[in-house]
């Protein structure tokens, strides 16, 4: 998977990567929804400056159990556990981000459950009513 996003984002695509080849299961939309967010490290932080496989393409980023370089993958699944839409993004990018969020919920409706992270940048952007 790391490899198709190298490629992907090599050839100018997406920063969230183009992963429209892969075929989701039709029974996925059931209206009940969880998203979180995995740090996909490519290696030490303290190696990080002199790691060259996914120079140009990971980051630094910051979770929950401290610093590292990678990915993240951000991930929504069913009530059943069958992944619904994924998102395979540099570490720098936030859980809560916007344009993130925009992309994986277009096509998903019903309840979303998810951590305090996720909930406030739905809630201001999404669901609070002017």
């Amino acid at each position: 998977m790391l490899q198709l996003f190298y490629r992907v984002n090599r050839t100018g695509c997406s920063s969230y990567g183009d992963f429209s080849q892969i075929n989701l299961p039709a029974s996925r939309k059931t209206g009940i929804y969880y998203i979180d967010a995995k740090a996909l490290p490519v290696c030490d932080m303290l190696r990080a400056k002199q790691h060259k496989v996914f120079a140009q393409t990971a980051s630094k980023g910051k979770s929950s159990m401290g610093w590292f370089f990678g990915f993240k993958l951000h991930l929504i699944v069913n009530h059943k556990g069958q992944i619904v839409d994924f998102a395979l993004t540099t570490g720098q990018v936030a859980d809560n981000s916007k344009d993130l969020l925009n992309k994986l919920l277009e096509k998903i409706s019903g309840t979303l459950f998810g951590d305090i992270g996720y909930l406030t940048t739905l809630w201001n952007n999404f669901l609070k009513k002017d």
